[in-house]
């Protein structure tokens, strides 16, 4: 599989990649609105003077932003080793 269209299709590799982007783009795309909510309700409780509770959002928020930030970065590897896999693997 050299990621050309094969019988008017989309070859296998270009599948694979296509599948592992999508589902890893998602996730992190989800992972970051919960932080983006996290952090909008850690605002809101400064503002209504509540220390405790802005800490809380925010730690929240901030787990959440390192999880999203460590999801993208596999989510990278992981792409560039299955690429760089299926080309070493293709050529002979």
């Amino acid at each position: 599989m050299s990621g050309e269209e094969v019988d008017g299709g989309p070859s296998e590799l270009l599948m694979i990649f296509h599948e592992l982007f999508e589902t890893c783009f998602h996730d992190v795309i989800f992972v970051f609105s919960y932080h983006f909510i996290f952090l909008h309700q850690s605002r809101d409780r400064r503002q209504m003077n509540d220390p405790m509770g802005a800490t809380n959002h925010a730690s929240t928020a901030r787990a959440l932003n390192i999880a999203a930030t460590i999801i993208a970065l596999l989510a990278i590897l992981i792409t560039i080793i299955v690429v760089i896999g299926a080309g070493t693997a293709t050529v002979q």
